[in-house]
């Protein structure tokens, strides 16, 4: 298994010495304004999980789609299972982890996030252009699922009542104690019971992930415990879990429907509002 981590000069560097595919995961984040730099890095292809590659059935956003979907649309963008792919993100560090995850759910390792996104590329003094391209040919990937690296619902209310399990929760510490409102409509405030709070902008330094020293040190209070990482919608807990490989840790997965899930205002789950 490759590093979960590439920098731009290493990128650079490989883009030059292999073949590889490189792919721009960008999304906004719900509910804010922040725009996304209309550039890209030479040759890159469009992963687009928000609206294309996500189960588009489902009333929750960006869901995993299924393995034959994942397969089919994959290969449409020119992978095959001995494919080597970079991901990157025009915000720095959101979306493309959640991406980097999706390829390990499906049982693809040889896949790194650049550490940085974009600007990162950009302040290392290399090109970008204006325009994404289309795949040059049609892959051949097949995906093997990973169940350990993905929870639903009834797996979460299972794990509150074992005590070698553990929720980290990467939203904002305002969102997660319930004293700011959720992006999101329709959904209460708080978090689940029993989970603790690391928000995923506390990992990184300046839109890149923070040394690997420091997320040892952040993680090691956890060590031996199954981790579920959840956030709103199942993306920036992917930062966090890219940051927890990183640190070491292997016992781990996403709750892929969160907080959009959990904490629908029809629904009776349990949840804990501080302060009232």
């Amino acid at each position: 298994m490759v590093s979960a981590l590439i920098t731009a000069d290493d990128l650079y560097t490989l883009r030059r010495t292999e073949d590889i595919i490189l792919l721009d995961s960008s999304i906004s984040p719900v509910g804010s304004n922040q725009a996304l730099l209309d550039k890209y890095i030479p040759d890159s292809i469009k992963f687009d999980f928000d609206r294309e590659i996500c189960d588009t059935a489902s009333s929750l956003p960006h869901m995993l789609p299924s393995t034959d979907q994942f397969s089919n649309q994959v290969s449409a963008l020119g992978i095959s299972n001995d494919s080597r792919i970079v991901i990157y993100d025009r915000l720095g560090m959101f979306a493309s982890p959640r991406a980097w995850w999706m390829f390990r759910a499906m049982g693809h390792s040889n896949v790194q996030v650049l550490d940085g996104g974009l600007n990162a590329w950009i302040m290392s003094g290399f090109d970008v252009v204006d325009d994404l391209v289309q795949p040059k040919k049609k892959g051949n990937f097949q995906a093997i699922f990973q169940p350990q690296l993905v929870v639903d619902v009834n797996d979460v209310i299972t794990s509150l009542n074992e005590s070698n399990s553990l929720i980290i929760d990467a939203r904002s510490q305002g969102r997660f104690s319930g004293n700011e409102f959720e992006p999101r409509p329709n959904l209460k405030c708080g978090h689940m019971p029993g989970a603790i709070n690391i928000p995923f902008g506390h990992l990184l330094n300046n839109g890149m992930m923070r040394p690997k020293q420091d997320l040892i040190k952040i993680f090691s209070p956890y060590a031996g415990k199954r981790i579920i990482f959840s956030c709103g919608s199942g993306v920036t807990a992917c930062v966090v879990a890219l940051a927890a490989e990183i640190a070491g840790f292997t016992d781990w997965s996403v709750y892929d429907g969160s907080w959009a899930e959990w904490g629908k205002i029809e629904e009776m789950r349990p949840i804990i509002r501080d302060n009232y």
